[in-house]
């Protein structure tokens, strides 16, 4: 009987104009869009081809442009018209039947409830289909026009698409059995609507309030399917909602039997399937129950299994992670008011919650002045308590949060000392007696990366903490200094998010004219020392080495006679001379070096060659004698850089190549890693000819390298690269001549066919 009734109800569609209409409509729209987007991919394929043959693709996935990424690509177009095409189609589904009369004798029939109202719900399933195939037939096109498409998130977006339409039709349904007039029932499914994808905004002041509204709200669940992520709790709200609404309309049919009963118990009715639908919601979305499926090619929507690992290793107990917000900075407040807790959980936490279930979040609200700062006429609540405090109870005045929860900076000072943070807003992540911080930063997005989680996560399983020395003495470069050519951003600076202090070194100076070398180092870094050590300091030096320790050794031209003393017992020296790379846009001592060796992660790329930047840097040379092995990671580029002899000024005219002045143009060594097995570990000694490609200015160009070397030196253990895949969808198999024809047959042609075809079949039926 529900098929029979699903049958009747799609012929009265069909054999009605709204429904063609709606089919062109739909296929024109999403012709449209993705033809567009086609056209401007293939626009700009053929510019970069037109300026380079060997131009390998896009660096950015192409499905998940074309289709998601952009607020014109096909989805976002698509899904939000689609609350424009259901209400029509479902206006008349009950109302109808009012209208006619036939409700009346549909009560009176062997006809059960249930049996009508699945049957037109069946109905509007199947036109649903229908749109999906639509889309299934355009992404057959894309698939011959993107090289290595990405079938999997385009069919997990399609069963969200599908999900969304149901939901709608069971709300639309619903709505057309309250009244008999069709424009009332759109009005009211429009409206309805409406709120679903609003509530989650509304009333996030109130814990409960919060979590009700946002469970309810439609926003953000078809999200994830458009990702390529299919998640149990987000199909068990669609068919929570579809049988919330369906059950409503069963209700209401139910009082159109004729059947007196009390307003009361028929309310209690509604409340109940309110109650149970909610019940289900919490039950499927508990973390531990919900189950996910990454459909995506590359996994994008998986954490990198490095990461997995790590949380794996929290297998004794609860990870607790309380959020501390100082409520006296509005740009760090507004991600952690309460009104934004969801948020917070949903876009940064709950993809390690995939792996590790039971973590508890906690929450400080707090305010706090720094009365050091020196700008008090601009910004006086972050300098002045007194301040502070009325703006912060202004503040939580306006966002209707309760004020008693705030700590005072006493208060606050008792708990965590936030002052050597700067009062910003971060996690504190404690884990079987162990702590550890995790910073955000001021770019967006705010919240820590998976390598600084997964940083985090090691110093709470075993306490890892790799410490780094940098010598002081000879007037070398300071790590607590921030001019131009200091050490200090890379080492210590905490507001830097590839800084080393947020992955998990602690730095600090050593003076070796008073101080011994200190046992447990991950390495000791000497950087540009300006005066020659003393034989007390280099004995220092050889005892470490001999010992076994790291090292990072950095020289710079002019200062060669400084360091090959010791580097001589190494088998490394520093050639005389500088080296030097005229450009048109820079001085000559500004340099582009090759890496190779070990992969560099995040470094600048040209032509497929990875690259690091050096300034004011000699060449080296090694001689294989010593019981070091010795790997070249860095060296210039032969034909555009040479080491010349001669003084060089680099404000003036480019210098020239001389060779008979001694100047040599081949590619040189600029960095040096020297390793041997010392029992179960290996030493390692990295030399560089320059150490300017780790200051303050140009270490950010340098952070892949930078990275690589310091992870060396902790033999692995603290480990801070996350690969992530390079997308394979790079390409277009079609020309811009050939994306415009198709254009014209997709805008066009087959909307035209389609729109003959029901004029002719409803001309038909008339004469009928």
């Amino acid at each position: 009987m529900i098929f029979k009734i699903a049958k009747n109800e799609l012929r009265n569609l069909f054999y009605s104009p709204i429904a063609w209409v709606l089919v062109v409509i739909f296929f024109g729209q999403c012709a449209i869009v993705y033809s567009s987007m086609l056209e401007s991919f293939a626009r700009q394929q053929s510019a970069f081809l037109r300026l380079d043959a060997n131009w390998t693709g896009f660096n950015r996935p192409l499905t998940y442009d074309i289709f998601f990424l952009y607020k014109d690509a096909v989805f976002n177009q698509v899904g939000q018209n689609l609350y424009l095409f259901i209400p029509l189609l479902t206006m008349g589904l009950i109302s109808r039947e009012f209208n006619k009369g036939t409700l009346t004798l549909l009560n009176s029939s062997p006809l059960k409830l249930w049996q009508l109202v699945f049957g037109k719900f069946l109905a509007t399933v199947c036109f649903g289909l229908l749109l999906i195939g639509i889309l299934g037939f355009i992404f057959f096109i894309a698939g011959f026009n993107i090289q290595h498409i990405d079938y999997g998130m385009l069919l997990a977006s399609a069963l969200g698409f599908l999900l969304l339409i149901c939901a709608y039709a069971s709300i639309g349904l619903f709505m057309s059995s309250l009244t008999s007039n069709y424009i009332v029932s759109v009005l009211a499914t429009f409206i309805m609507l409406f709120i679903l994808s609003r509530i989650g905004e509304m009333w996030q002041e109130k814990d409960f309030i919060r979590d009700l509204t946002y469970f309810l709200s439609m926003q953000g669940h078809t999200a994830k399917f458009n990702q390529g992520l299919i998640t149990t709790k987000d199909i068990a709200y669609y068919l929570i909602i579809m049988g919330m609404f369906l059950s409503f309309t069963l209700l209401r049919l139910y009082r159109t039997r004729g059947v007196n009963e009390h307003w009361l118990k028929s309310g209690s009715r509604y409340i109940t399937v309110i109650m149970v639908g909610l019940a289900l919601g919490y039950v499927s979305s508990r973390p531990a129950l919900v189950g996910y499926w990454d459909t995506s090619a590359l996994k994008i929507n998986t954490i990198d299994p490095e990461v997995q690992a790590s949380l794996k290793k929290l297998d004794k107990g609860k990870l607790k992670v309380t959020l501390y917000v100082n409520m006296s900075d509005l740009m760090d407040a507004m991600h952690g008011i309460p009104e934004s807790r969801n948020k917070y959980l949903t876009e940064y936490w709950e993809k390690y919650q995939r792996f590790k279930p039971d973590i508890e979040y906690h929450y400080v609200y707090y305010y706090d002045a720094d009365t050091t700062y020196d700008n008090y006429n601009l910004k006086p609540f972050k300098t002045n308590l007194k301040a502070s405090a009325r703006y912060v109870a202004d503040f939580a005045k306006r966002i209707k949060m309760d004020s008693t929860i705030i700590k005072t900076p006493i208060e606050i000072r008792k708990t965590m000392d936030l002052r050597p943070e700067g009062n910003h807003i971060l996690m504190h992540l404690e884990y079987n007696g162990r702590s550890a911080i995790l910073r955000t930063f001021a770019k967006q997005p705010i919240w820590a990366p998976d390598n600084l989680l997964m940083v985090a996560i090691n110093k709470l399983v075993d306490g890892f903490n790799p410490k780094l020395a940098y010598v002081s003495s000879g007037l070398q470069r300071s790590i607590y200094k921030n001019g131009e050519r200091e050490y200090s951003d890379h080492s210590r600076k905490k507001s830097e998010m590839e800084a080393l202090v947020n992955l998990g070194f602690t730095s600090d100076s050593i003076d070796l004219s008073i101080q011994d070398i200190p046992k447990g180092l991950a390495a000791l870094i000497i950087a540009d020392p300006k005066v020659k050590f003393t034989v007390a300091e280099l004995q220092k030096l050889s005892d470490y080495v001999d010992s076994g320790g790291n090292m990072m050794i950095m020289g710079e031209p002019g200062k060669q006679d400084i360091l090959n003393p010791f580097l001589q017992k190494l088998g490394v020296q520093l050639l005389p001379g500088q080296l030097v790379q005229p450009s048109k846009d820079e001085t000559a001592d500004n340099l582009s070096v090759n890496i190779h060796g070990e992969k560099m992660e995040h470094d600048h790329h040209s032509h497929g060659r990875q690259m690091a930047q050096f300034k004011r840097a000699t060449a080296l040379s090694y001689t294989d004698t010593t019981s070091f092995s010795v790997m070249t990671l860095a060296s210039t580029i032969a034909g555009q850089s040479w080491l010349t002899q001669a003084p060089v000024v680099f404000d003036s005219i480019p210098p020239a190549f001389d060779p008979n002045g001694g100047d040599i143009d081949k590619s040189l060594p600029t960095l040096l890693m020297l390793t041997r097995k010392l029992g179960n570990r290996q030493q390692r000694i990295m030399i560089a000819g320059d150490t300017d490609f780790l200051n303050n200015k140009l270490w950010s160009r340098n952070v892949g390298l930078m990275k690589t070397l310091f992870h060396g030196m902790t033999d692995g253990r603290n480990n801070i690269h996350i690969h992530s895949p390079d997308p394979v969808d790079t390409r277009l198999n079609i020309t811009l001549a050939e994306a415009r024809f198709q254009k014209m047959i997709l805008v066009y042609l087959i909307p035209a066919v389609i729109f003959l075809f029901g004029t002719v079949l409803l001309i038909r039926r008339s004469r009928r």
